[in-house]
């Protein structure tokens, strides 16, 4: 059998991320920032949800090594980006591909983050699991409204 080159194409993915180097907003030139806008401005987690819960985990798992490094060697936004990330993929339908980009992420974040406790996370030390605890329960009882009218920001 003879193969004529001149026919054989390239096959290309079907979804591919890109870095968007041009954004004046250095976390806005991650791969998996853009696209659709969400009730919280521009999409945090704009990425496709394709390659089942195999393929997710793999894609999540990367892209969380991608923030990791961009972290390192941007540092973080003045209001934190990783609140972002999650509230964009949990504004998603979550399909198989998606469960695995979260979880991969997420893995992927929980390896840094028991490594950062460990080696610099003196100041937990500071502060016991009751008093934790005792502010995580108050926050599940707080009067919301009567909170932001004692600051003055309640609605007229």
């Amino acid at each position: 059998m003879e193969f004529n080159m001149a026919t054989i194409t390239e096959v290309r993915p079907a979804h591919q991320l890109q870095f968007n180097p041009k954004r004046k907003v250095t976390t806005h030139r991650l791969p998996f920032v853009g696209g659709r806008q969400t009730g919280y401005g521009t999409s945090f987690w704009h990425v496709p949800a394709t390659g089942g819960y195999s393929g997710g985990c793999q894609t999540g798992e990367a892209l969380a090594g991608i923030y990791l490094k961009h972290l390192r060697d941007h540092g973080g936004e003045q209001f934190g980006a990783l609140q972002r990330i999650a509230l964009s993929m949990f504004d998603c339908d979550l399909t198989a591909s998606r469960h695995g980009q979260v979880v991969g992420f997420f893995a992927r974040l929980d390896a840094w983050l028991v490594a950062a406790a460990k080696t610099m996370g003196e100041s937990l030390d500071a502060v016991s699991n009751d008093a934790l605890l005792s502010k995580a329960n108050d926050g599940i009882n707080l009067d919301e409204a009567a909170y932001l009218a004692s600051l003055g920001l309640d609605k007229e």
